[in-house]
């Protein structure tokens, strides 16, 4: 694959002898591949064949390594840049060095050409897409840069020894923009291509050797193969320094996802490369060890002579033919299938590129399978997204007719089904149901049982924060139904959430999974007027979603969505319930529970809402925050906290959690050595892989009902012997585990992932993470499970996955980051979302025209499964009264924060602001003038035979003194003013925190009142009301008078919904008394004049009471 490593200014005269050393006596048998030039701008410069040391240093230095006297400085500002030279580093399989290795002269020397030849394609790839420079103010244009200067030195083994054929491409932190100047790099791009450019890199070197050698290749995983021919035995013999790794981890170690989780192993097991070792001999040590693995000379002339058989009998693939098998295999009937739009709902080039070179898996070149893309990506089932819809700004999106269609029926069923009168329950039986609860409702809990009970539609979707109550809400509301006469059913993405609804909400429930497997094989359809709770339904994916959907619509059903959008969203492609929310309503449980401390409720909530700086201040300010420059180090104080839970609250009430499995693992290790030395484990087994003992913490990692345990039940281990163990789970009840199911499906569980433990609640919680594992819903659902208090331990160093490369390259420059910088990544990080949203709104914001435009239709045209054009706009004729219905909610609550505000002593609170302000800068000039004071010389003494000498800054020494005493009266009045302000406020703090939640909820109400105003508009202007076409005419066809047509009647609808929402008039309706209301009606009637002359029309009557239709 592709890794990159960054070289620093001064370190690559080190990085030079570590990569390029010993290329003198390479020919005569020691010693790695001499350097050789590359890159379109090395090539400009006129630069090819071997590279000398002193070229290498100039071109890291900024010089142009093509000057004869190495003066001339391409970039004046290189010096002053944190990384001088990227290390591009193509590694083949280790299938490919270990025949590389063993083979005879002629085989290797076609290995060898292959995974050049592989490296320059994959390089002129990234060179084509990923090389940029930036231009203009803070760098905010990006234009394509004119390629590489670069240095490639391929090398036959990797640090241990074992082999490992890969090239370093050393290219210069520098390119040359249009206009002529040559500038760093725009380093994002390079990285965001380089999964992309591994994998083609794979791809080619898999046509090549095919062609060549007739090899025979297994399945592509993370976009790379093996060779069948090769044992998996032989290939982990030669990976010795990733399991010296493995077995360091095991021992208490580090994990080895990334250099943050790998590098105290790493180090641990570091060999310094030896590249003057001869290479007959390497050869031959290695073709030893290959002989004890059974891959002797045999079994290699066996796999050799298979391929020349191979090569015979099969004619070459032409290029055509090659696409012509992959547009059956991926694209077919829809480009959907299997997996482009499979995980998310859209998709860039580049995992475009990814997929398309993944169904190669015996190999494709670079040129054909960008070519294949490219016609994938113009397909007319294909749609292109606007710009930052679902992706960076700067790169280009698509999803397909298969994703939109599925999405478009998922959201019809659910509009067509608002107040479609099932499943309403009577207010009496509501009545004794909550009356008879075992504890009493909150207000928002009341108003979403309400709600769904009786609002008589096909699908309600009820938005849940993390700790709000919603699975004792669930409970709640199956009462009511069951009361009523419903069949209630439970269904959930995963078993743990499938186990809480039946364990705390009483619910039989299911799987989705298992519902759909189970209804399919039974083929039995859900008894008539069956409610269905979908708990965790921000996790539920499209697909099996919309299957519910039709089978509860098909019983004359209702389903319950219950969940949080804002949390870690589907695995598959989802997104659907916030959406489907928004344009049928949604009930909210805000009122968060869990956390004790309300301040912590406050800011989470800021956080999940992606406000994450209040959050991220208070964990600091409350010294639950530490950051480490060593990662060992975040690790080792989470322990130390860790044990101090334990002791406090019990080895149930305590977690650490993490993002990625490898540091999980790691903690896991290092928690059970403590709890061994504490002597709290007893009687270990040994179940396949893992160590069990009493007292060990453990979950369960798949749903089984035949014991009984769900994957993500936890418990501790009370026995375990030669049969299994036996768990008492968190809920108490006690379960036996067989033995074979432990091996397969028991992990430690001092550590979970943020997705293991997602809806889960404990006393305390420390959470490991680099800034960049803290995107906004992982963040919020790992940061919200502690009652108590919650830790996070943030690792500083985010060093692009160095365990990838660490046999292979010098570690990377590691700049010095600050906490204030790593706080600023880590808020910036929070900002981040997790999910996306559906294709269909996706697509819908690219082909919406700006509000100036003439006109507002939304349509978009779609191939559907008939073949026929239809506007997706026309599938939701029910789309206004959806609108209406969240314009008028938007109203009611936008006149209930404005209540709430003016209640709020927020006056008093800008006083105290202001007053705390005016302190700090007084007491600033207080200090200034107590420091000139004490700077002032000591005034001269007096002496037993004369008086004092005149003192000369006694003016100046009196006139401080009086303004420190000015200053000391102006403190204590400031801080009477603000004793009384505070009394009077109550606690500020809080205060501030509400005024911010008011102020985001105000905007966020403002967001979605103008969203529903736009929708009403556009579905007025298409619908040409009877008071518009008499005022105006019908819709005129000239872009001028269409403009005219369209403001008037844009103008006039706006004014009519913001003055009165609830009403039910056309045209302007009567003038209202608000004044910003009355101002709009002034302005929309002076607007609906100027467009009736621009329309050579008058009014035919009074528009303002105009009510008929």
């Amino acid at each position: 694959m592709l890794s990159i490593g960054k070289i620093a200014p001064g370190q690559h005269r080190y990085y030079e002898q570590q990569v390029a050393r010993g290329r003198d006596d390479y020919y005569s048998g020691k010693g790695e591949a001499p350097g050789e030039w590359t890159g379109a701008a090395a090539a400009r410069l006129g630069l090819s064949g071997q590279v000398d040391t002193e070229q290498f240093n100039a071109m890291i230095e900024g010089i142009d390594p093509s000057d004869p006297e190495l003066e001339r400085r391409l970039n004046p500002r290189a010096s002053t840049s944190k990384v001088a030279a990227y290390d591009l580093t193509f590694s083949a399989p280790k299938s490919v060095s270990v025949l590389y290795a063993t083979a005879d002269a002629a085989t290797a020397a076609d290995l060898v050409d292959a995974h050049e030849r592989s490296v320059r394609a994959a390089l002129q790839y990234l060179e084509d897409e990923a090389v940029k420079v930036r231009r203009g103010k803070a760098g905010a244009v990006v234009q394509p840069g004119g390629g590489l200067i670069a240095a490639a030195y391929r090398h036959r083994m990797a640090r241990s020894l074992d082999p490992q054929l890969h090239t370093h491409v050393v290219c210069a932190n520098l390119s040359e923009g249009p206009d002529g100047r040559w500038t760093a790099l725009h380093a994002r791009p390079i990285y965001q291509h380089a999964k992309a450019a591994g994998t083609l890199y794979q791809a080619h070197l898999r046509a090549e050797v095919r062609e060549r050698l007739g090899l025979e290749w297994g399945d592509v995983h993370k976009g790379a193969a093996e060779l069948r021919a090769i044992d998996a035995q032989v290939l982990k013999a030669f990976s010795r320094r990733r399991e010296q790794m493995k077995e360091l981890a095991a021992a208490g170690g580090v994990g080895l996802d990334t250099k943050a989780s790998a590098e105290a192993a790493a180090l641990g097991t570091r060999d310094r490369k030896s590249y003057d070792v001869d290479t007959v001999t390497w050869r031959e040590e290695v073709r030893a060890r290959a002989e004890d693995l059974g891959f002797d000379d045999l079994a290699i002339t066996e796999l050799l002579l298979d391929g020349r058989d191979r090569l015979q009998v099969e004619a070459p693939a032409s290029a055509e033919g090659d696409l012509v098998e992959l547009g059956a295999e991926l694209t077919g009937d829809s480009v959907a299938r299997p997996n482009l739009t499979a995980l998310q709902n859209s998709f860039g080039t580049r995992e475009a590129i990814v997929e398309v070179a993944s169904a190669h898996p015996q190999g494709a070149r670079v040129s054909e399978i960008r070519a294949r893309t490219a016609t994938v990506l113009e397909r007319q089932d294909v749609h292109e997204l606007a710009p930052g819809q679902g992706g960076p700004a700067d790169e280009a999106r698509f999803t397909t007719t298969d994703q939109v269609t599925l999405e478009r029926k998922l959201i019809a069923a659910a509009v067509r089904r608002a107040d479609a009168d099932v499943a309403v329950v009577d207010e009496r039986t509501l009545e004794r149901v909550l009356a008879a609860a075992d504890r009493p409702l909150n207000e928002d809990q009341e108003r979403a049982v309400r709600g769904v009970t009786r609002s008589g539609n096909g699908v309600d979707v009820v938005e849940a924060l993390a700790g709000t109550g919603k699975t004792y809400t669930a409970g709640v509301i199956r009462q009511a139904f069951e009361r009523a006469g419903h069949h209630v059913i439970g269904a959930a993405p995963t078993g743990r959430a499938v186990r809480e609804l039946h364990d705390e909400a009483g619910l039989p429930s299911w799987t989705l999974d298992g519902l759909f497997l189970s209804q399919m094989t039974t083929d039995q359809p859900l008894p008539d007027g069956t409610v269905v709770l979908l708990d965790e339904a921000g996790m539920a994916s499209t697909r099996t979603s919309m299957w519910l959907l039709e089978a509860v619509e098909a019983c004359n059903g209702k389903v319950i969505a219950i969940g949080d959008s804002g949390q870690l969203p589907s695995v598959m492609a989802g997104g659907w319930m916030h959406a489907v929310g928004q344009r049928v309503g949604d009930y909210e449980l805000i009122e968060v529970m869990r956390q004790r401390d309300p301040r912590e409720r406050r800011v989470l909530g800021l956080l999940h809402d992606g406000k994450p700086e209040p959050y991220v201040d208070w964990l600091d300010r409350n010294d639950r925050l530490s950051v480490h420059r060593e990662p060992a180090d975040a690790l080792s104080q989470a322990l130390e906290d860790w044990v101090d839970a334990v002791d406090e609250h019990g080895l149930d009430g305590a977690l650490l959690i993490t993002r990625n499995n490898d540091t999980r693992a790691a903690l896991n290790a290092r928690a059970r050595a403590i709890r061994h030395g504490q002597g709290e484990l007893q009687n270990p087994r040994t179940y396949g892989s893992i160590d069990i003992a009493v007292g060990d913490r453990v979950i369960a990692r798949r749903n089984d009902r035949l014991v009984d345990v769900d994957n993500g039940t936890r418990g501790t281990v009370t026995a375990a012997h030669r049969g299994g163990i036996v768990v008492q789970t968190d809920s108490g009840s006690m379960r036996r585990l067989p033995a074979e199911y432990v091996a397969e499906h028991v992990e430690h569980a001092y550590a979970l992932t943020g997705h293991g433990i997602q809806g889960g609640t404990v006393e305390w919680a420390g959470v490991v993470a680099q800034p960049r594992d803290l995107t906004r819903g992982w963040a919020y659902t790992a940061l919200s499970r502690a009652r108590g208090e919650t830790h996070a331990y943030v690792q500083a160093i985010d060093a692009d996955r160095q365990a990838e490369r660490d046999d292979l390259a010098p570690h990377d420059a590691q700049e010095d980051r600050t906490r204030t910088r790593v706080l600023e990544e880590t808020k910036a990080r929070m900002s981040i979302r997790d999910d996306e949203d559906l294709a269909l709104d996706q697509l819908t914001h690219a082909h919406a025209p700006d509000r100036d435009e003439p006109t507002v239709e939304r349509t978009v045209v779609v191939d559907t499964q008939n073949g026929e054009v239809t506007p997706i706009a026309d599938d939701l004729a029910a789309a206004p009264t959806a609108a209406r219905a969240r314009l008028q909610r938007a109203a009611r609550e936008r006149t209930r924060l404005r209540t709430i505000r003016d209640g709020l002593p927020l006056r008093p609170l800008e006083r105290l602001d202001r007053a705390q302000d005016q302190r700090v800068r007084t007491l600033e000039q207080r200090d200034s003038m107590a420091q000139r004071y004490a700077d002032l010389p000591a005034p001269p003494e007096p002496t037993l035979l004369r008086r004092a000498p005149r003192d000369e800054q006694a003016a100046e020494r009196t006139r401080l003194r009086a303004g420190l005493a000015a200053a000391d009266a102006q403190l204590q009045a400031i801080d009477e003013q603000i004793d009384t302000l505070r009394a009077r406020i109550g606690d500020p703090e809080a205060l501030r925190a509400q005024r911010l939640e008011l102020a985001d909820a105000t905007k966020a109400t403002d967001r979605d009142h103008q969203a529903a105003l736009d929708e009403l508009v556009a579905a007025e202007i298409r619908e040409q009301p009877a008071w518009a076409t008499r005022n105006l005419g019908t819709r005129p066809n000239t872009p001028a008078e269409v403009e005219a047509w369209d403001r008037a009647v844009r103008d006039v609808t706006e004014a009519r919904l913001t003055g009165d929402p609830e009403a039910v008039i056309d045209g302007l309706g009567p003038e209202p008394t608000d004044r910003e209301a009355r101002r709009l009606w002034q302005d929309a009637r002076e607007q609906l004049e100027r467009s009736q002359r621009a329309l050579g029309r008058e009014a035919e009557g009074p528009v303002g009471l105009d009510r008929s239709r």
